[in-house]
């Protein structure tokens, strides 16, 4: 488990895994924009996907929004920035819903 200084740098300094989480967030938004349109969810995928995409700050600001989910999963926190992509992409693809009923 994290100590308080890691969490709170996560969410400060832009470390490594919070970078690792904008790529994660901009690989899924380019998934979705390939998805099915039958996919449960398309509509609202469709949108926080446009969203990540349409410009850099765009993109962060998602990113944002899923640091604390991600953090979340004890995979996560027990590696922070050792987390592999894999791992974080599945955590970010597992919030995608939850951040795109949100858009």
């Amino acid at each position: 488990m994290a100590d308080l200084i890691d969490i709170a740098d996560l969410f400060v300094n832009g470390n490594v895994l919070k970078k690792r989480i904008l790529g994660a967030c901009l690989q899924a938004a380019w998934d979705i924009r390939n998805e099915d349109a039958g996919t449960d969810n398309h509509a609202n995928r469709l949108t926080w996907a446009n969203a990540v995409l349409s410009g850099v700050d765009e993109a962060r600001s998602c990113a944002d929004d899923l640091v604390g989910l991600v953090w979340s999963n004890p995979t996560i926190q027990t590696s922070l920035d050792e987390s592999t992509d894999n791992d974080v992409q599945f955590v970010v693809d597992g919030f995608i819903n939850t951040v795109a009923d949100r858009s």
